[in-house]
């Protein structure tokens, strides 16, 4: 836990829920259509999803906690990150160098 009272969220991790995105539900790792079509409904609320191209706004009850990554370009987009964030806190905000992009930033946002 960091000094925000927050836990890095790590993929191969059980411990603080199931990564709905990257879940294989085919041998060789292959995820069926249904289940990649419906995998924001099935999410629990210990788990994370990795969300980039799927409208979110009807969910976004349900959602707790908020980690975007922003890579200080502009890119034609046909999603674009639809919430409205005001209303939540802003508790971490992290610059560093990528491999592609001079900078990133990440910002985690929390109810």
């Amino acid at each position: 836990m960091n000094s925000q009272g927050l836990r890095p969220l790590k993929a191969s991790s059980k411990q603080h829920g199931r990564n709905q995105a990257n879940k294989p539900a085919l041998p060789g790792g292959k995820r069926s259509s249904e289940e990649a079509e419906t995998f924001l409904e099935r999410a629990g609320r210990d788990d994370y999803c990795f969300v980039e191209n799927v409208p979110i706004l009807e969910y976004e009850r349900e959602i707790q906690t908020v980690v975007l990554y922003r890579w200080n370009r502009n890119y034609p987009a046909e999603v674009r990150f639809a919430m409205d964030l005001s209303g939540w806190k802003m508790a971490e905000c992290v610059e560093f160098q990528g491999y592609s992009h001079e900078k990133i930033t990440k910002e985690v946002y929390i109810k």
